[in-house]
């Protein structure tokens, strides 16, 4: 064997020895005990240093946002985006793997050309797809690999609607891609996190904190290491020899000319800085004196996660730093220890806490979370909802899986406060649920999923969760302790939650840099508590706490990241606050914390000294409500979701008395809590917005029905209701401001949303029904025998071609094929071409029909609507604009096509051709609701109404007869 491949060999077997160790505590959160596991290191590329190339994967989900990603964050950074499924389809002949290989090689070459200039970023998407393809590319020599694989993550529901909307008609069916991706893509994520190359990307919100979350991960950190040159040189070395942990590697500054000016030394550093996007550099030498460091944070390019001070004579005052004074043994292993610490997180934590921030609004705000009862209710709920997400998963083969639809929002609160209890949560996924499901996506009143049904959620009681009755009342006490530090730290409007949550991505603004301040210092607490110990009785300041939660809410990367950093999962509760520690002689962990929190609240002191010109235009942003009664409101259900009670009445009142400044409020909650305990309100804060008060009254004012109810809720199960509950017998009739409801609509689309009462007709006397209205498309001299239908072999019909630029071909109707994308007519361009999804022949007994030609490649039978006229046109017969004729048809065609667009062009000539119908279209009261208004295929989207009503899926359009005919069918 060649001697490169037997050390390649070798190398791959002491890996997966490695991740064998490493793979059961992967796979599972725990807070038990383990040993130490050993740091992923650092595997050769086998690419030339010059290729000064670096790889972005974008992965995750379809509809995750990954294309939109990719182009954002190519203009942001000056890189490129490859997007492998734009490329295939607009036509493109050459196999994935060429495609990829030449937008590699030119990506390379780019690179080579930008030396000295910082990397080329290159943002893939698209591929690997499955394990092959990551096989394929791993195993390339001199060729550059992902240095970095982002993951967009957010539930199937959430994914839907926006693939809904898009409205791409190239696409396989929503299940059918979450199925392919789970089998095939869910194995190559879990190879790249097995490499740990893999960050997590919330991707529910909106694109720019997609993108803020996105560049944080690309942020480059770094750790000194300087001081006498004998001493930090041996045991840099032999840190560097044990093996640095993957994504931590070494500059070494020493190798730059002693000569050189601080100028010189501190862009050749920042120019390794930047060829490492999302890494962590230990600069060996560096700095090497004062002045070195003042140009460096002069140029603020990245942040200094810790100081290694051997002996020097700088001042290490504003870092979190060590001073060590020899090179022995021990001295190596600290060192080895706190590097470990500083490896990247897999979650961009402080831009969680901003959106947990958020969820936590947009949940408590409509419940009583306060209410002890009502936490014994969420809890039944949330077992019933992880319990059906993880029946959804149950043939999975991983033991930690995604939900697959965004929780209700008793169940996300419960969800929230559970995470905070490590064992009690890990006996609850592996006892009860086989699994781990994560992370927290966001509640399903976020309004992210609105436009599908929701699920109904059986609630259970399993007596696997046992949360405290205060279990709720406690969680934003992290959120407030945190708001009133900002608060303290004169860092107006920040302290106000709304205004923290707007401006956090925005990218380089006041608030996106005060959370990444936040997130320098909760690693720096990570960092402590893996030097500390796990007998530490160290803990957070309240600044890091609300950043911790959002941690744990990604249970298994919050798992891996603490084993990674110092072998074991630190649980959350209970909590060991380093703001009020434990009596008796503070241990080391808990000196160091408290040195910590000094140096964090003096630097949120100079960040609010320094932005006081971004501060005051912060103040002017609309995350307030505009108008002033509103924005009234607004404040008390704001501070409403961090006091427990609900009493609107009490916390306006305490509003008035701090000039209606939220942070304020919160500060003083926290200062003197006993005049803050509100009064318990049996209400919400606010109406959850998926609900609407139901009031139904006859028309002499009497009420009948009054009761809150889902917008989805149809009228029928309202009168369901007043049967079972009113004993109503006679026929009923709905109105709302006097127009009649069918019992198919749904509630949230009516009036009754905005207020609007239900008003009920009781009909003693059904009325009669009116006889069947026959309305034929065309009848054949031998009517008797069989009907025609709608088009004959001389239609002509204009066919997307497929290839990169939009062409179309003509086809007969005896030629057209199922599958077939044909020119509708429709007006919106995303409309303009609709899949046959089936072609119905009809033979002719006769072999006479009785049909007309409008244009050359346009005859069909007569009764079969045309439309003239445009936009403002009508539907008509074609008889009554041709002349009929009698012709002789083996076969008529009858054509249904996919989703909603049933109309069809046709004719030799595409300017001049004819608007058509096919299968499903309602062509007006002189056409009827009749049969041809029906189809037997339902669209893509999940539960569709249109569909619920149109669609008949037992019909035989090849075989009319007259009681077929005859049948008038419902509207919708």
């Amino acid at each position: 064997v060649p001697l490169g491949q037997a050390k390649k060999l070798l190398e791959a077997i002491a890996e997966l020895k490695a991740h064998q160790r490493m793979g059961q505590p992967r796979s599972t959160w725990s807070a038990g005990d383990i040993k130490r596991l050993p740091p992923l290191l650092s595997v050769p590329t086998d690419v030339e240093p010059s290729s000064n190339c670096q790889i972005i994967l974008l992965m995750g989900p379809p509809g995750s946002g990954k294309s939109t990603l990719g182009d954002r964050l190519a203009e942001i950074l000056g890189g490129e985006h490859f997007d492998l499924g734009v490329q295939l389809r607009s036509g493109s002949k050459i196999s994935a793997q060429s495609a990829l290989l030449n937008f590699l090689f030119e990506a390379m070459d780019k690179g080579k050309k930008k030396m000295g200039l910082g990397p080329h970023l290159a943002f893939v998407n698209g591929y690997p797809r499955q394990i092959d393809g990551f096989n394929f590319w791993e195993e390339l020599d001199k060729v550059v690999k992902p240095s970095l694989v982002l993951i967009l993550e957010a539930p199937d529901d959430v994914l839907q609607v926006r693939l809904m909307e898009r409205g791409r008609t190239d696409e396989q069916p929503f299940q059918e891609r979450m199925a392919y991706y789970r089998a095939e893509t869910d194995p190559v994520i879990t190879a790249y996190h097995d490499t740990g190359r893999t960050r997590y990307v919330d991707s529910t919100g909106s694109m720019d904190f997609v993108v803020a979350s996105a560049l944080f991960h690309l942020q480059t950190a770094v750790v000194f290491a300087c001081g006498k040159p004998d001493k930090y040189g041996k045991v840099c070395n032999a840190v560097v020899e044990m093996g640095l942990p993957y994504q931590v590697s070494c500059f070494n500054v020493d190798e730059i000319s002693s000569s050189e000016s601080s100028e010189a030394v501190v862009k050749a550093v920042m120019n390794a800085v930047k060829a490492k996007p999302g890494q962590v550099i230990l600069l060996k030498g560096f700095p090497r004196n004062s002045a070195d460091l003042q140009v460096w944070e002069s140029r603020q390019f990245a942040e200094v996660l810790l100081a290694l001070d051997f002996e020097s004579d700088m001042d290490f005052s504003g870092y979190l730093s060590r001073r060590l004074k020899d090179e022995g043994p021990v001295t190596v292993e600290d060192v080895s220890k706190l590097i470990q610490s500083c490896q990247p997180l897999h979650v961009a934590a402080p831009f969680a806490a901003t959106a947990l921030l958020k969820n936590w609004m947009d949940a408590s705000r409509y419940a009583q979370w306060w209410d002890n009862k009502k936490v014994q209710e969420f809890q039944g709920i949330y077992t019933g909802y992880m319990k059906s997400q993880a029946l959804k998963h149950k043939k999975s083969p991983s033991l930690y899986v995604r939900p697959s639809e965004s929780p209700p929002l008793e169940a996300w609160l419960i969800w929230l406060a559970h995470l905070l209890h490590a064992s009690q949560y890990t006996q609850f996924c592996g006892a009860y649920l086989s699994r781990t499901i994560g992370p927290l996506p966001p509640p399903i009143s976020a309004g992210l999923t609105k436009s599908l049904a929701k699920t109904k959620f059986e609630k259970i009681t399993s007596g696997w969760v046992k949360l405290g009755a205060d279990a709720l009342a406690s969680v934003p006490l992290a959120f407030v302790d945190g708001l009133s530090s900002l608060h303290n730290a004169g860092l107006y409007p920040l302290c106000d939650p709304r205004a923290l949550c707007l401006g956090a991505s925005m990218d380089g603004g006041v608030a996106n840099e005060l959370m990444k301040l936040l997130g320098l210092f909760y690693r720096r607490f990570l960092i402590i508590m893996g030097e500390a110990g796990e007998d530490s009785k160290a803990g957070p300041s309240a600044e890091m706490d609300w950043i911790w939660h959002a941690h744990t809410t990604h249970p298994s990367v919050y798992a891996d990241d603490c084993r990674r950093l110092f072998g074991h999962v630190i649980p959350h509760i209970p909590c060991k606050r380093s703001d009020a520690p434990p009596p008796g002689d503070p241990d080391s962990g808990q000196v160091a914390m408290g040195e910590l929190n000094k140096l964090m609240r003096s630097k949120l002191k100079a960040f609010a000294s320094r932005e006081v010109a971004a501060l005051k235009e912060a103040n002017l942003w609309p995350f307030r409500k505009s108008m002033v009664s509103e924005e009234a409101e607004d404040n008390v259900i704001t501070l409403g979701c961090f006091i427990p009670g609900g009493d609107r009445q009490w916390l306006a009142s305490k509003l008035a008395l701090v000039g209606s400044d939220v942070g304020e409020a919160l500060s003083r909650s926290l200062k003197d809590p006993d005049d803050w305990v509100c009064p318990r309100s049996s209400d919400a804060l606010q109406r959850d917005p998926d609900l609407v008060e139901v009031i139904v009254r006859l028309l002499s004012g009497e009420t009948l029905f009054e009761q809150v109810m889902s917008r989805d809720t149809k009228i029928a199960e309202v009168e369901r209701l007043l049967r079972s509950t009113k004993g109503e017998r006679e026929q009923l009739k709905f109105f709302v401001d006097g127009e009649e409801l069918a019992t198919t609509t749904a509630i949230g689309d009516t009036s009754v949303v905005s207020g609007s009462i239900i008003s009920l007709v009781r009909v003693k006397k059904p009325k009669p029904k009116p006889k069947p209205v026959v309305t034929r498309r065309a009848i054949s001299p031998d009517s008797d025998d069989w009907r025609c239908t709608c088009f004959t072999n001389a239609c002509i019909f204009h066919i997307l071609k497929s290839g990169k630029q939009v062409q179309t071909v003509q086809r007969s109707m005896q030629d057209l094929q199922e599958g077939d994308m044909v020119l509708t007519g429709a007006a919106k361009v995303e409309d303009q071409y609709r899949r046959v999804t089936r072609i119905w022949r009809c033979p002719v007994p006769t072999g006479i029909a009785s049909t007309v030609e409008l244009q050359p490649g346009c005859r069909l039978t007569t009764g079969h609507p045309v439309h003239l006229g445009g936009k403002q046109g009508r539907w008509c017969r074609p008889e009554s604009i041709g002349t009929v004729e009698e012709t002789q048809e083996k076969f008529v065609y009858t054509l249904e096509l996919e989703g909603h667009v049933d109309t069809v062009l046709v004719g030799r000539d595409k300017q001049n051709a004819m608007l058509c119908a096919a299968l499903g279209v309602y062509c007006g009261e002189s056409f009827g609701w009749n049969l041809f208004t029906r189809k037997t295929l339902p669209c893509d989207v999940h539960q569709c109404r249109k569909c619920d009503v149109a669609v008949v899926k037992n019909l035989n359009f090849a075989a009319v007869t007259p009681d077929m005919l005859a049948i008038k069918y419902a509207p919708y």
